[in-house]
């Protein structure tokens, strides 16, 4: 007999919903423009290599389990996102030249987070080691613990001076974003001020007028995966893209 849950997965499917969706889906996967540098739908459904929709060519490789599973993002035409266990599972990107961008930056992703993270900080995308202050770090979104709560998303940047004063900073978003939910997080970096977005809303800005650190480190999105594997996050992400511009709440394209 073909269960009632069966059933109604397969209608809220055909009306444009997911299981694990809290929007009704109303936007489209992002498309490659000028200024895109990455961008990974996720949609293979199989195999252990992500592509890069972008002519750069920065595929990745899913590590240590991290697996496709058919639980999406709001997202138009999307099919798969990447299943992450907290434990040791990664996507591993290697270093290159459209990565390693100096002024303007946007980091951005769908992630939803199960409710049994329980570890922070946990690394959504990460160029970044935690154990290579010289030549390890250069921007960093991620969950933090902040002032006692977990869930706040944070973006950091790392400066071109050598370690020391002023080398890194950071802006975090004033909320907590909600678990088991689709949540949309950016952190942007204009030259001058960094800043979170969550849901396309401003949530957290730092004052922080530098240039970006051409570091040595693979991306990992995730973890890091440099270090290695540390701070996993746990639950799912898709749609992640990286620009070299500061990208307008706009572009976001979040209901």
């Amino acid at each position: 007999m073909v269960s009632l849950l069966f059933v109604l997965t397969l209608l809220l499917g055909s009306l444009g919903y997911s299981a694990h969706s809290n929007y009704r889906y109303k936007i489209s996967e992002y498309g490659v423009d000028e200024y895109t540098a990455g961008l990974w739908h996720f949609d293979e459904g199989c195999g252990y290599i992500v592509y890069d929709e972008t002519p750069n060519y920065n595929d990745g490789t899913l590590q240590n389990g991290a697996s496709h599973l058919n639980i999406t993002a709001p997202i138009i035409g999307s099919r798969y996102s990447i299943n992450f266990d907290g434990v040791d599972d990664s996507i591993k990107i290697l270093d290159s030249s459209s990565l390693d961008i100096a002024n303007q930056i946007t980091v951005e992703a769908w992630i939803y987070v199960d409710d049994s993270l329980n570890t922070y900080p946990a690394r959504i995308v990460s160029k970044w080691q935690t154990n290579n202050w010289w030549t390890g770090r250069s921007y960093l979104l991620q969950l933090v613990d902040y002032t006692g709560e977990p869930n706040h998303v944070g973006f950091w940047i790392r400066n071109t001076i050598q370690p020391g004063t002023n080398d890194q900073d950071g802006a975090v978003s004033t909320h907590q974003i909600p678990i088991n939910k689709w949540v949309h997080v950016a952190g942007v970096f204009n030259g001058t001020d960094i800043m979170v977005y969550v849901n396309g809303k401003l949530e957290g800005t730092k004052h922080f007028p530098v240039s970006i650190y051409n570091s040595i480190t693979n991306l990992g999105i995730g973890a890091d995966v440099d270090d290695p594997n540390q701070y996993n996050f746990k639950g799912y992400i898709d749609e992640v893209r990286i620009s070299n511009k500061a990208r307008s709440p706009s572009e976001f394209n979040v209901p």
